[in-house]
Protein backbone atom coordinates (compact mmCIF):
# COMPACT_ATOMS: atom_id res chain seq x y z
CA UNK A 1 0.00 0.00 0.00
CA UNK A 2 3.15 2.54 1.28
CA UNK A 3 4.74 1.75 -1.73
CA UNK A 4 2.63 1.08 -4.97
CA UNK A 5 -0.79 2.53 -4.00
CA UNK A 6 -0.08 6.06 -1.82
CA UNK A 7 2.85 7.40 -4.10
CA UNK A 8 2.58 10.13 -6.64
CA UNK A 9 -1.41 9.75 -5.92
CA UNK A 10 -3.83 12.95 -4.35
CA UNK A 11 -7.17 12.29 -3.38
CA UNK A 12 -9.98 15.41 -3.64
CA UNK A 13 -11.98 13.46 -0.32
CA UNK A 14 -12.06 10.72 1.44
CA UNK A 15 -14.81 8.71 -0.88
CA UNK A 16 -11.95 9.49 -3.79
CA UNK A 17 -9.42 7.57 -1.86
CA UNK A 18 -11.49 4.44 -1.29
CA UNK A 19 -12.88 4.46 -4.95
CA UNK A 20 -9.07 4.70 -5.93
CA UNK A 21 -7.96 2.53 -3.72
CA UNK A 22 -10.88 -0.30 -4.62
CA UNK A 23 -10.24 0.41 -8.06
CA UNK A 24 -6.15 -0.44 -7.08
CA UNK A 25 -7.06 -3.79 -5.38
CA UNK A 26 -9.36 -5.35 -8.08
CA UNK A 27 -8.07 -4.18 -11.02
CA UNK A 28 -4.01 -3.77 -10.62
CA UNK A 29 -3.07 -5.62 -7.21
CA UNK A 30 -4.88 -8.95 -8.16
CA UNK A 31 -3.93 -9.69 -11.71
CA UNK A 32 0.06 -9.26 -10.55
CA UNK A 33 2.02 -11.90 -9.72
CA UNK A 34 2.42 -12.57 -5.81
CA UNK A 35 5.08 -13.60 -3.99
CA UNK A 36 7.98 -15.81 -4.88
CA UNK A 37 5.75 -18.29 -6.82
CA UNK A 38 4.49 -15.34 -8.94
CA UNK A 39 0.63 -16.69 -8.27
CA UNK A 40 -1.63 -13.91 -9.62
CA UNK A 41 -4.40 -13.76 -7.23
CA UNK A 42 -7.36 -13.47 -9.77
CA UNK A 43 -6.19 -16.11 -11.55
CA UNK A 44 -6.20 -18.71 -8.48
CA UNK A 45 -9.49 -17.88 -7.20
CA UNK A 46 -10.72 -18.28 -10.55
CA UNK A 47 -9.31 -22.39 -10.28
CA UNK A 48 -10.20 -22.74 -6.57
CA UNK A 49 -13.85 -21.06 -7.32
CA UNK A 50 -14.52 -24.78 -8.84
CA UNK A 51 -13.85 -26.79 -5.80
CA UNK A 52 -15.48 -24.28 -3.05
CA UNK A 53 -18.80 -25.20 -1.50
CA UNK A 54 -21.65 -22.85 -0.55
CA UNK A 55 -22.42 -22.34 2.97
CA UNK A 56 -25.87 -22.53 4.12
CA UNK A 57 -27.58 -19.14 4.98
CA UNK A 58 -27.82 -20.26 8.54
CA UNK A 59 -24.17 -21.53 10.47
CA UNK A 60 -24.81 -22.47 14.19
CA UNK A 61 -23.62 -20.53 16.72
CA UNK A 62 -19.59 -20.45 17.36
CA UNK A 63 -19.90 -21.39 20.49
CA UNK A 64 -21.07 -24.21 23.20
CA UNK A 65 -23.61 -23.00 26.26
CA UNK A 66 -22.42 -25.48 28.88
CA UNK A 67 -24.31 -25.20 32.26
CA UNK A 68 -21.81 -24.48 35.31
CA UNK A 69 -21.87 -23.46 38.85
CA UNK A 70 -19.56 -21.17 40.64
CA UNK A 71 -17.62 -22.59 43.93
CA UNK A 72 -17.70 -20.42 46.65
CA UNK A 73 -14.61 -19.23 46.05
CA UNK A 74 -16.04 -17.52 42.91
CA UNK A 75 -14.05 -19.93 40.09
CA UNK A 76 -15.79 -21.90 37.95
CA UNK A 77 -14.11 -25.28 36.58
CA UNK A 78 -14.59 -26.34 32.78
CA UNK A 79 -12.01 -29.05 31.66
CA UNK A 80 -9.70 -29.04 34.17
CA UNK A 81 -9.41 -25.37 33.96
CA UNK A 82 -10.65 -22.79 36.71
CA UNK A 83 -12.19 -19.21 35.43
CA UNK A 84 -12.89 -16.19 38.02
CA UNK A 85 -16.43 -14.98 38.11
CA UNK A 86 -16.52 -11.49 39.05
CA UNK A 87 -19.83 -11.09 41.42
CA UNK A 88 -22.59 -8.67 39.66
CA UNK A 89 -22.71 -5.31 40.95
CA UNK A 90 -25.68 -5.20 44.02
CA UNK A 91 -29.15 -4.04 42.94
Amino acid sequence: METNFLPGRSFASLEDLNQQAFQWATERLDNRPQGKAGLIPAQAFEHEANFLNRLSQYLPAPYRDLSRGVDPYGYLALDANYYWVPQPPPP
